[in-house]
């Protein structure tokens, strides 16, 4: 089926689909999804980057139904930004192919007078700075109803063409004409981004000076004092690590026994830097998302909202504050099963312009026919957005399968100082002016570090070294984690955070090695040849009581040892092999 017809179906079928029950409707699907697909198979969106979905209606037919084209960096949604719809007329006769400006949520609060007054303002605007393409100006259209929904799509055009039913034009003219409609919302998009940009320096200049910008250094060092003076603290270049953890890749795992702080880590970041938090408990019982993101009742007429639906919603419309999401002993409960949409969906993000833009996370399809799918619409996994997960690993836990680790930098908590630190500093109260940049992620791919090509080629020839040893036991990684040790180490060099070899010590130990288990000579070679690279001892290791030399050798080069991290673990990880036949990187 091509987009003409699409629209005749739409045309012929509506009328009597109105007659019939609402839930779970033929021609609604259509609306809200079929004509979504038909528009995507067309290939005149090209590579944009865009979300399409339609509504017949909310729990009740619509008089004036719609298929709308969104992107991202506007909206996600009909009741608010400049989008690209399809309005039918009531009496069926017509269709709009227009450039809309919603209202709904600008009458809410500024009245429908205002609302209309500023939607004609920014239209002229628009259509100053932006060619026609032989498309009609203003609000110019006539959707043969008066109910207020219908004024207001009416009063938001901006640019529109009417296609009347009984003299629909050809399928090239139809292409033609949404492919000119496209090109004016890509310089729309491109005028508001550059408005952005423009407007930045001005409100950089207007800032007193207790909100200018901050270093990272700066921002770390103050986190540090907020944690101190709350009671806890934490490992040598713990906060740093966490910190470059996050700007690599918005998914952290904290491991370790109960009791070390970890949750509380979360939680105090996350307050001093004023952003967003919540935490989510895990349950044991959870064995698909729908306790995350949401589900229709029995009845098929209520959405019952997720734990984290609501946060996500408001991530996703607050872009320059950071979003922390903690997940609370997220492994009583298999992550594969409850987490894999994030898992997915965050391999999805890419650079659009200068935001961050993914797949949905949550498509309206998991409304049904309820309100939710207004009111909520759909969810990515959005810029701001982070996620850390706690996990005691135990008995009573799941294992993590290579798919999460390799998602994901694993910090381990085994450090533990009972004598606190003296509160010689006052409490200070949390940062106000960190906005998203702090944590947002720079680099997506490898290609994006042009401005580090040497440094790159240094550190991937080094990776490159460990991967040869890897492979011996089928161990070796892929361009995934090369690429996020690599942006971990470029983040470190360009803040000055840690020491090369320190910040590389923790890459390796929180990327690599958690991989590692089994049994088997095989497994025991191989680490002993990344404790002799790690390390820096050139003496081969063999015999039973290989994890005695190493720990000889440790204590020997303590002041000196480039990366002891990953020397401790490797000998503690050798010695359960030697003793127990079986080795992993886990307590």
């Amino acid at each position: 089926m091509n987009i003409r017809e699409g629209l005749e179906k739409i045309f012929e079928e509506y009328d009597k689909a109105k007659t019939q029950s609402f839930g779970g409707n033929e021609t609604a699907q259509f609306i809200r999804n079929g004509f979504a697909q038909i528009i995507k198979d067309s290939g005149v969106l090209g590579k944009r980057d865009l979300q399409i979905y339609g509504s017949a209606g909310v729990g009740n037919w619509s008089t004036i139904p719609w298929i709308g084209i969104f992107n991202p960096q506007i909206t996600t949604s009909a009741k608010h930004g400049v989008y690209v719809v399809y309005l039918f007329a009531s009496d069926l006769k017509t269709v709009y192919l227009t450039l809309n400006r919603g209202c709904s949520k600008l009458k809410e609060e500024v009245g429908k007078k205002k609302a209309v007054q500023e939607m004609h303002k920014m239209a002229q605007q628009i259509i100053q700075g932006i060619d026609n393409r032989g498309f009609l100006e203003g609000a110019c259209i006539d959707l043969r109803d008066k109910k207020e929904l219908a004024y207001l799509y009416e009063q938001g055009t901006i640019f529109s063409r009417a296609y009347q039913r009984e003299s629909l034009p050809d399928e090239e003219t139809l292409l033609q004409d949404l492919g000119n409609m496209l090109d004016i919302y890509d310089e729309y998009v491109a005028l508001e981004n550059k408005m952005k940009e423009k407007k930045q320096p001005e409100m950089q200049m207007n800032k007193q000076p207790q909100k200018a910008v901050l270093k990272v250094q700066d921002i770390i060092e103050y986190i540090k004092r907020y944690i101190r003076t709350r009671g806890f603290s934490y490992e040598e270049n713990m906060i740093e690590n966490f910190y470059l953890s996050l700007k690599t890749k918005p998914f952290v795992i904290l491991a370790g026994i109960s009791g070390t702080g970890k949750t509380k880590l979360v939680e105090l970041f996350a307050e001093a830097i004023g952003a967003k938090y919540k935490q989510v408990p895990v349950r044991p019982d959870w064995s698909d998302d729908s306790d995350l993101f949401g589900y229709v009742d029995l009845s098929g007429k209520r959405f019952i909202e997720g734990a984290v639906t609501s946060f996500i919603k408001e991530a996703n419309n607050h872009l320059n504050r950071p979003y922390i999401l903690c997940l609370d002993e997220m492994n009583l409960a298999r992550v594969e099963y409850y987490f894999s949409s994030f898992l997915s969906i965050m391999e999805t993000r890419k650079y659009s312009g200068k935001t961050i833009h993914s797949q949905n996370l949550v498509d309206v399809e998991l409304y049904g026919n309820t309100e939710a799918k207004e009111k909520i619409g759909p969810l990515y996994f959005s810029e701001n957005l982070y996620i850390v997960g706690t996990v005691n690993m135990d008995e009573t836990t799941f294992s993590f399968s290579r798919k999460v680790l390799d998602r994901a930098n694993t910090i381990e908590f085994s450090w533990v100082n009972l004598v606190p630190d003296k509160l010689d500093d006052e409490e200070v109260d949390p940062l106000q002016n960190v906005d998203n940049a702090f944590l947002k992620s720079n680099y997506l791919q490898i290609t994006q570090c042009k401005d580090e090509t040497k440094y790159v080629e240094e550190l991937c020839t080094r990776l490159e070294e460990i991967n040869q040893i890897l492979r011996e036991s089928q161990d070796h990684v892929g361009y995934r984690i090369r690429d996020e040790i690599v942006f971990y180490m470029i983040y470190n060099q360009q803040n000055h955070l840690m020491k090369e070899e320190e910040a590389f010590d923790f890459a390796i130990m929180q990327k690599i090695l958690p991989r590692l288990r089994g049994n088997g000579s095989t497994l025991k070679n191989v680490l002993c040849e990344l404790f002799l690279k790690l390390a820096g001892d050139y003496k081969q290791y063999s015999g039973t009581n290989s994890h005695e030399q190493m720990k000889n050798y440790i204590e020997k080069t303590a002041s000196t040892c480039e990366h002891p991290r990953c020397a401790n673990k490797l000998a503690w990880m050798v010695r359960r092999i030697e003793e127990d036949g079986f080795t992993s990187y886990w307590l």
